[in-house]
């Protein structure tokens, strides 16, 4: 699979399938150009440390595009929102928030990944 040159961000290829992203300051629109890319049936994965949770620190999350739409969910231990539409302009800098965490790395938090989808979120949104 050919991946998108992005100047603050290197795909790194993983055992498990997909890429985990090496990031050297990425801008808001290097994230608008990877959501952009995102193949259908793909996700972007990371772990939101800011999300205010009372028992696991954060929020696991995931995005997944359809043509020029685009889905997001959250979750955690016990509890899971729907998918729910948002612009790319707006993950993007969800993105950048995140890969910018000023604050102490955990074991949750791992790295930004890209790789193919568990299950299709649109699945869940019924006819177009």
């Amino acid at each position: 699979m050919k991946v998108p040159t992005l100047t603050g961000i290197t795909f790194v290829t993983r055992d498990k399938g997909g890429f985990a992203l090496s990031l050297d300051h990425p801008t808001r629109a290097d994230f608008e150009a990877l959501l952009h890319w995102l193949p259908e049936g793909w996700e972007v994965d990371f772990h939101d440390p800011y999300f205010p949770q009372l028992s696991d620190p954060g929020a696991y999350v995931l995005i997944q595009r359809r043509g020029d739409r685009f889905l997001h969910r959250l979750g955690n231990h016990g509890w899971l929102n729907q998918w729910t539409h948002q612009s790319p302009d707006l993950l993007a800098a969800y993105l950048q928030l995140v890969a910018d965490y000023p604050g102490e790395r955990t074991a949750f938090d791992g790295p930004i990944m890209v790789k193919p989808a568990y299950r299709s979120a649109w699945d869940d949104q019924g006819p177009d």
